[in-house]
C-alpha cells in the first residue's frame, strides 16, 4: 500500500511541476511580447501579483527570469517521466 501511495505521490509532482513550468515560460514570453496584456492582467491582479513599477520598468528582465525558471520546471518535470 505505501508502494501505491508513492507512486500517486510522485505522479502529481511530476503533472504540477510541467503545469508550473509551462505556466511560467507562457507567462515570461507575455511579459517580453505582449506588455499590454500583462497590463491588463496588471489592472485585474495589482494588489495579489503585479506592481505597475515592475512591469514597466524591468519587463524584460522579469520576462527573462519568469522564462529561465519556467524552462527549469519544465526540464524537471521531463527528466521524472
Amino acid at each position: 500500500m505505501g508502494a501505491e501511495w508513492g507512486k500517486i505521490a510522485s505522479g502529481n509532482v511530476k503533472e504540477a511541476s510541467l503545469a508550473a513550468g509551462a505556466l511560467l515560460v507562457i507567462l515570461g514570453v507575455c511579459y517580453v511580447y505582449r506588455p499590454n496584456l500583462i497590463l491588463r492582467m496588471n489592472a485585474f491582479l495589482r494588489e495579489n501579483v503585479f506592481s505597475d513599477a515592475l512591469v514597466g520598468s524591468s519587463r524584460k528582465k522579469v520576462g527573462l527570469y519568469l522564462v529561465l525558471l519556467g524552462l527549469v520546471g519544465l526540464i524537471a518535470g521531463f527528466m521524472t517521466l
